[in-house]
């Protein structure tokens, strides 16, 4: 079987730089995508999954640093950041917020496909790991973007509860959560929830899946352990 090779997000907005940084990492054998804004970024990762994101900060339609947050927020996936901000309150705002990397422009793109390398190396990164959207069933949960996208393409409303619940469902999906993690995975631990609020809370999410009991459930009851993502990713 062929090794899938690690997918690089190039998300910035400078076409030379875009170009440049791109030809250097498919010399060094890595898959790349490009992105020219923040919204351009969400519209690769909705469609494919992403390994690392090089991330500028001076984008047209969003701030870098807030991406950044957004990400490290829903993911484990390295994010090196490639600016122009040279900064010392910058550079250590990125880091904060979860950065692996911060590169200054100039740089040297054989330094950069470096400090990349590097990055996949300490998170261990496998090839098909990193992703921020999970499929299931022709579903679509994106992490990032805090959104679902049923089958047909169209976008399920959801309160932030039922969207974080729905994450970390699915993001163990095979596993058995009690009430207790799903109540901290939901931003509310030691909060005094009874058992049948989180069963109120399941079944919103089970009618906007339209897991119904005509045919098995994407959310099984596991009884005395509580609930359990059923469907195999894809």
């Amino acid at each position: 079987m062929t090794e899938q090779r690690q997918h690089i997000l190039v998300v910035e907005d400078d076409p030379a730089t875009q170009a440049l940084v791109s030809a250097y990492l498919k010399d060094a054998g890595y898959t790349v995508s490009v992105a020219a804004s923040g919204e351009a970024m969400r519209q690769v990762m909705a469609r494919s999954r992403v390994d690392l994101v090089l991330l500028d900060l001076n984008l047209p339609d969003a701030d870098g640093i807030q991406l950044a947050h957004a990400l490290r927020r829903q993911s484990r996936m390295p994010i090196v950041i490639v600016t122009a901000r040279s900064d010392a309150r910058d550079r250590i705002t990125g880091l904060e917020l979860g950065a692996d990397d911060y590169v200054t422009k100039p740089f040297h793109p054989r330094e950069l496909v470096a400090r990349v390398r590097n990055v996949l190396l300490r998170a261990g990164t496998k090839p098909v790991n990193g992703s921020v959207v999970y499929r299931f069933r022709g579903w679509e949960l994106d992490l990032v973007w805090r959104r679902l996208v049923n089958p047909d393409g169209e976008q399920v409303s959801m309160t932030s509860t039922e969207f974080d619940l729905l994450a970390v469902l699915v993001a163990r999906a095979g596993q058995p959560l009690g009430r207790d993690a799903l109540l901290e995975a939901t931003g509310q631990p030691g909060r005094e929830v009874n058992d049948r609020s989180i069963d109120t809370l399941i079944s919103r999410v089970r009618r906007k899946l339209g897991d119904t009991r005509g045919g098995p459930r994407m959310i099984e009851t596991c009884h005395g352990h509580g609930y359990r993502f059923t469907v195999d990713l894809e």
